[in-house]
């Protein structure tokens, strides 16, 4: 019931608290979804629901006991995902999740026996999954073809439904990134503004790093000894990221692939910061650091390390090499903000934090005469 009420009961605020019950049409054996609004208390709702869901149990009960075989779609596709093989990746699992639960399952309104469900009514489910945002009508596509295939197989229905769904076309992203006279203003800006990320920036521009590889990089990690910069050897090493995951999430991630959860500041959220292991073993790489940048990043580590001995035990160390001033992790909400300022403030066009990235990708293509094999391992594809 704790599952049903964390999906079912939500606040609107111009429909106060709402409850989403479902009852059981007798005749052609579908689930059917209602929404009720208007209660002043989430305590009402509640109460609403579980009363209707007392009478949906009783009901359900009946038709089960009626037909050894009946089964709804929703059911179905439940079942599928925890019987999902133990070979598919955890970061596959918790999108496979995310798109069950908080995608598809919220927007169905009828919930009809397996043996009954058509083309017409997988595509009315895409269709309403679309109005999410432009990825999500490709992402339940996928999924839908691969379950629908999987009632077939299983002998749920005579033919596979997979055919017959409207394809859905992959949404493009189109990635502007800056000229590299633009990239020059970018970073004149960047050095007139005091309070800018500007290690972030110069890591993601310069070493082409994602957010939450940035965010995760520990000390530990970085070799820039007088050694290593007058050998042209210093280099990071990238083996985990920062991330914000619910706390299913990383039920299903498990322990091998996280390496911290963060203590929250408020412990009643849903949601912890966690360094974990990055999507794909691709990206765990070694990425070579320019002479400039490594400098910049001692320097960086000088004022860290003065920050600590002033704070003593108030910071909180956790060896991060892009933290808060008390130590604790830096989500990229921060960064993104005030490189959104940075970028107006400069009058550059608008282009997304993911740009720096593809700048790096496009220079060192340039540099290296197209050495796709090169480039790749230093973005981690």
């Amino acid at each position: 019931m704790n599952k049903l009420k964390e999906l079912s009961i939500f606040y609107s605020p111009k429909e106060l608290w709402c409850c989403r019950t479902r009852t059981l049409n007798a005749v052609s054996g579908t689930v059917e979804y209602h929404t009720h609004t208007g209660f002043t208390t989430q305590t009402e709702a509640e109460k609403t629901l579980e009363e209707t869901e007392t009478v949906f149990q009783k009901d359900w009960k009946n038709r089960k006991m009626c037909s050894s075989c009946f089964c709804t779609f929703t059911e179905y596709l439940e079942d599928w995902f925890e019987k999902l093989p133990s070979d598919i990746s955890s970061t596959t699992k918790v999108k496979y999740h995310w798109i069950i639960y908080h995608l598809i399952l919220p927007r169905i309104e009828t919930d009809p026996p397996l043996g009954h469900i058509d083309a017409n009514y997988l595509d009315a489910v895409i269709d309403a999954c679309k109005e999410y945002c432009a990825s999500a009508e490709y992402a339940v596509y996928k999924l839908l073809y691969r379950i629908a295939t999987s009632i077939w197989m299983n002998g749920f229905l005579p033919y596979n439904l997979a055919s017959a769904l409207i394809p859905r076309k992959e949404p493009r992203s189109n990635v502007c990134i800056y000229t590299k006279e633009q990239t020059k203003v970018f970073l004149q800006a960047v050095k007139n503004d005091p309070y800018s990320h500007r290690l972030e920036y110069d890591l993601a521009l310069f070493c082409g790093l994602r957010p939450g590889e940035i965010l995760g990089l520990t000390w530990n990690n970085v070799h820039i000894s007088d050694d290593d910069i007058a050998d042209d050897n210093a280099y990071v090493y990238i083996d985990k990221e920062l991330a914000r995951a619910s706390k299913r999430a990383i039920e299903m991630l498990g322990q091998k692939d996280i390496y911290h959860v963060f203590t929250p500041l408020f412990p009643n959220t849903s949601t912890r910061v966690i360094l974990k292991k990055p999507k794909t073993d691709s990206s765990i790489r070694k990425v070579w650091l320019p002479k400039t940048l490594a400098y910049i990043l001692r320097e960086w580590k000088n004022a860290q390390d003065e920050l600590r001995g002033l704070l003593r035990d108030e910071y909180q160390d956790y060896d991060l090499v892009v933290a808060l001033a008390n130590g604790r992790p830096c989500e990229d909400r921060i960064i993104l903000k005030s490189f959104e300022k940075l970028r107006e403030k400069a009058g550059l066009p608008k282009v997304v934090f993911h740009s720096l990235r593809h700048s790096s990708t496009t220079y060192k293509l340039k540099l290296n005469h197209g050495d796709l094999k090169a480039t790749q391992g230093d973005t981690g594809h």
